[in-house]
């Protein structure tokens, strides 16, 4: 694993630089990650470095969207003894509140800011057929989400919140 200073220059003749972040992951795989300060990218590499170690990181390029995700806990969901009315429940939940607003980012790029960020915005905002929505929907999200309110200030970037590695 190692931090270095990339220097190039543009078309017009501009000097620009960056600092990359080179490593291979728990299955020998070469990746690169580019940030613009050194201080980024070594605390990138503290962080990548000890989930190699536990066998546990995975890389940007290869994590799945957060749809998908969603779509593999239902999957899960419909193979164990859950009651139908509770994955109709969950289904509508991640379809109609979750998808719309997180389904395209990556879930290893997923941070408790980001689901803290999540939350308030749906609080605040009304359903897509201009009600106010029920507290009873803001409770199943934050079960489907396993939101913990107790991380909901860090900026920590792993385990925003409790289930997150069950559903890859």
């Amino acid at each position: 694993m190692s931090v270095r200073k990339r220097i190039w220059k543009t078309r017009k003749g501009v000097a620009k630089f960056a600092f990359v972040l080179d490593y291979v992951d728990q299955h020998g795989k070469r990746h690169i990650e580019t940030y613009k300060t050194e201080r980024e990218a070594k605390k990138r590499a503290i962080d990548v470095g000890a989930a190699v170690k536990q066998g546990t990181h995975t890389a940007h390029s290869d994590s799945i969207t957060i749809a998908q995700a969603g779509a593999n806990w239902l999957a899960n969901g419909k193979a164990t003894p859950l009651e139908r009315s509770t994955l109709v429940e969950y289904e509508q939940v991640l379809t109609l509140h979750i998808i719309p607003y997180l389904g395209t980012m990556k879930l290893s790029k997923l941070t408790t800011p980001d689901v803290v960020a999540f939350r308030n915005r749906l609080s605040s905002e009304r359903s897509p057929s201009g009600k106010k929505r029920s507290p009873s929907a803001r409770q199943a999200r934050h079960q489907l989400l396993g939101f913990d309110p107790q991380r909901c200030h860090g900026s920590r970037t792993r385990g925003p919140e409790r289930r997150v590695d069950e559903l890859e």
